[in-house]
């Protein structure tokens, strides 16, 4: 019955899970597709407004530069006129201080001894105190030169004088030197790292970026030589600089992005391993099934066979139907025995009672109950210890070696099987090798074959078993201070190891 419920009805709600598992699967690929789209809008806009504001630093910084350089120019110009002003080859000046009107000063043309121009000021305007050349002077000084509107004033008062300022004007240049260490001093301070360049251009004139990567500054004036020039700066390519002043988002960004794909790839792992389990699950349901079905079909067997014997008048047809019975509740002993064993080990449960054994008895005994069990020809030997004594837990040690002889059986076709037992003192132990000419097990299995409920892919639909045989193997002889290993396997045979500790023993 439960064959044919499993045929009939399974595999529609394995159908129907592996359907939930894809759409829920799309679904997450969807929404993660969407949270990656969002931060890509989100780094996107980020981006630009990090680069607006990337050029509103440069255009800033540049003005700000310009009129510096502008300002020193000026400056430069200024001394030159007034040292022009004070240069008695050029001009002479004469001073009166005591005029009733107010103090006067007069420029004098060196050249021709012709007055060029007198600055008289008002007594009311000016404190007795205050009154000296040096004012006077600074006052005409001010009221001859100064810069409006970006142009320079200068009123000559000869021709030699204002021929010289003019030139000041056309021919004085910014120092560009200055003009940059100036401009990458401001611009490191803002985190402005890339390469640019300077451009020193007509007001008049046009510039066309070199590509559209390139981010230009605005233009400003700049009094290079005394023409109506312009300078403005160019970036090309500065992308990753504007990146960097988004690093907190970015990192968050990514974080976020790794934290989502993770997630995302464990929940998907969590899922397999969850149906993997479940098919594990039914796996083991089907094989304990099966695993039962036979011995409890041969016991049924048995059972009435022996009700339609007549009285049991037969005793060596009798004893024949009860070795049957007894062997298939042997095997049902064994199965329910693994499960319980390996449900106890679980939970940290296992009761261990050590006692002195006779090895050599307890493999003779095992060796003769699988020969009596197995149909077909078989062939086993056993190599048996000298000392035969160890101490240990006999029903444990017992289902140890049960198991893999029982596999080293079951999983070999070949005709005649032959297992061989061999069994070896050395110092501190003892080990117990199990020898079969079986069908081996992959090698991409073969880490694998000590985990639970782990049957390897190559016999699982042809024999029957419920994987917890040498899961429930490994743990024991854990637990009693022995452990197992497999020596070798190919498709010649495989090879099993046991090995006991005789210095410890543990009472747990």
């Amino acid at each position: 019955m439960l064959r044919d419920f499993r045929g009939k009805y399974w595999p529609s709600i394995f159908t129907s899970m592996t359907k939930r598992i894809k759409h829920l699967s799309i679904l997450i690929a969807l929404s993660l597709a969407g949270i990656l789209c969002l931060q890509g809008y989100l780094l996107y806009q980020d981006f630009q407004t990090k680069k607006v504001e990337y050029l509103q630093d440069v255009n800033s910084i540049l003005e700000l530069t310009a009129e510096d350089m502008n300002d020193l120019r000026r400056k430069r110009i200024s001394e030159l006129y007034r040292n022009d002003l004070l240069d008695t080859n050029i001009t002479r000046l004469e001073y009166d201080l005591d005029r009733e009107e107010g103090p006067q000063i007069s420029i004098i043309d060196a050249l021709t001894n012709s007055k060029e121009l007198s600055l008289r000021i008002s007594a009311d305007n000016i404190h007795p105190d205050s009154l000296t050349r040096e004012y006077l002077f600074n006052r005409l000084y001010e009221s001859l030169f100064g810069f409006r509107n970006g142009g320079l004033i200068a009123y000559s008062v000869g021709s030699a004088i204002g021929e010289r300022a003019m030139s000041y004007r056309d021919t004085l240049a910014i120092d560009l030197g200055e003009f940059k260490r100036r401009l990458d001093e401001r611009l490191g301070s803002r985190s402005i790292t890339t390469n640019y360049k300077t451009v020193v251009l007509h007001r008049d004139s046009s510039f066309v970026a070199p590509s559209e990567q390139t981010i230009v500054s605005k233009r400003y004036n700049f009094e290079h030589k005394g023409t109506k020039n312009q300078v403005l700066l160019y970036f090309d390519n500065p992308t990753f600089n504007i990146l960097q002043r988004s690093t907190l988002i970015l990192f968050t960004c990514l974080v976020v992005f790794i934290i989502t794909v993770w997630s995302f790839y464990r929940l998907i792992q969590t899922i397999r391993k969850q149906r993997r389990i479940s098919e594990i699950k039914d796996d083991f349901i089907d094989g304990m099934t099966h695993e039962l079905l036979t011995p409890i079909s041969t016991l049924k067997i048995a059972l009435e066979s022996l009700e339609k014997m007549d009285n049991l008048t037969n005793t060596t047809r009798s004893k024949e139907y009860f070795d049957v019975s007894g062997q298939a509740l042997d095997r049902i002993n064994d199965i329910v025995q693994n499960v319980l064993y390996s449900s106890l080990h679980d939970g940290g449960n296992v009761k261990l009672e050590f006692e002195k054994i006779n090895l050599n008895d307890l493999l003779e005994g095992l060796l003769d109950y699988h020969k009596n069990r197995t149909e077909g020809d078989l062939e086993l030997s056993l190599q048996k210890l000298e000392n035969p004594w160890i101490t240990s837990d006999r029903q444990h040690l017992t289902n140890v070696i049960h198991n893999l002889l029982d596999n080293a059986i079951k999983y070999s076709d070949s005709k005649p099987v032959k297992v061989s037992v061999v069994a070896k003192r050395f110092a501190n132990e003892v080990s117990i090798v199990v020898n079969d000419n079986g069908i081996g097990i992959p090698e991409n299995e073969q880490n694998k074959i000590f985990e639970k409920f782990y049957r390897g892919n190559h016999f699982q639909k042809n024999i029957n078993g419920l994987g917890i045989g040498l899961y429930y193997v490994k743990n024991i002889l854990n637990r009693l201070n022995g452990r197992i290993e497999l020596l070798s396997s190919s498709q010649l045979g495989s090879s099993f190891r046991v090995s006991l500790n005789t210095n410890k023993t543990d009472h747990g």
